[in-house]
């Protein structure tokens, strides 16, 4: 295939890949909050007047299921519910099937691009992995954002509510300060919890949905001793000021690792881009020389060698700067 066709080709699947980012980052904050109210009217502690009530306004509200023979068909599988909780999670105003609409288009762009420019059956399926994968990296991307975003205020919010608890506040009125006073994402959070309490909901059950949304391991631990605390009895204020002094030691934890691990980052990605670097500069000064690696048997022999240890470095040193904080 010419140079020319190879380049419209991939700038095709630069644009399949601003398109799902784009997609997956969306703009109206409408939506997602519709999406939200899916997770936090699902019964429960409910009334079944104010439940209904809650129900017709969702139905009113909500837009159409754009492919709804293939959502009922999948409804209830666990696959299903997991990729709808990560949208939610990562904020992203998508159904699961417009998402898996999303992987199949990447996926088959992909598919294509490989065939015209590999040509052969291994770079094809290389091409058609990197598509089904693509989708399901930007989400887990915008999904840790996200939480990273959440944990981040998660401290502050906790210490405002045990200032509310001392100041005589109740619980429910300590959070909807929070609410008030803290930015976005935990704002948004800690509004659909006083929602869900005003509408007839138990609070354990609207911290716990409020969990399953976030997926946080900090608000779990948050969660728990709350309902705990609120159930058994107690000073709740004293224990949500120890609880913000542990998430803070925890993040700092995290920074100091992040700090100590960017000189082992920082090496990978010099290892990685060196080669590469190396070879288009080979490429410029002695193009008969550089052109061996690409026209003879040894020298594509060579290039899948060398990318094989790439992958393997970088899947090694990946490993090594992983920790658990």
């Amino acid at each position: 295939m010419n140079p020319i066709g190879i380049v419209i080709l991939l700038f095709v699947g630069v644009l399949v890949v601003v398109a799902i980012v784009r997609a997956m980052g969306g703009k109206g904050r409408k939506t997602i909050d519709r999406r939200m109210e899916d997770v936090v009217g699902g019964g429960g502690g409910f009334d079944a007047g104010i439940s209904a009530e809650l129900d017709a306004r969702m139905i009113a509200g909500k837009r159409s299921e754009r492919f709804q023979i293939i959502s009922d068909l999948l409804k209830g599988r666990t696959f299903f519910k997991k990729i709808d909780l990560a949208l939610i999670a990562a904020g992203i105003p998508l159904k699961p099937v417009e998402f898996l609409g999303l992987v199949v288009l990447s996926t088959l762009v992909m598919t294509i691009i490989g065939i015209f420019v590999g040509k052969k059956v291994l770079m094809t399926v290389l091409f058609t992995l990197i598509g089904f994968k693509l989708p399901f990296m930007v989400l887990n991307f915008l999904r840790g954002r996200r939480i990273r975003i959440f944990e981040s205020q998660l401290s502050d919010s906790l210490t405002m509510i045990a200032s509310g608890l001392k100041a005589g506040y109740g619980f429910l009125q300590g959070i909807n300060a929070a609410a008030e006073q803290m930015p976005p994402p935990i704002s948004e959070e800690f509004r659909r919890v006083v929602r869900s309490a005003q509408l007839g909901m138990e609070m354990r059950d609207a911290l716990e949905r409020m969990g399953q949304r976030v997926q946080s391991y900090d608000l779990d631990m948050a969660i728990t001793a709350c309902c705990v605390q609120l159930q058994t009895g107690g000073n709740l204020s004293e224990l949500l000021e120890t609880i913000s002094q542990t998430i803070r030691a925890r993040i700092k934890l995290r920074r100091e690792i992040s700090a100590a691990t960017a000189q082992g980052r920082m090496s990978g990605a010099i290892l990685v881009l060196l080669p590469v670097g190396i070879g288009v500069a080979l490429n410029f000064i002695n193009r008969d020389y550089a052109s061996l690696l690409f026209t003879t048997d040894l020298g594509k022999s060579m290039i899948k060698v060398a990318l094989g240890m790439q992958f393997t470095g970088c899947w090694i040193i990946n490993k090594m700067l992983q920790f658990d904080g």
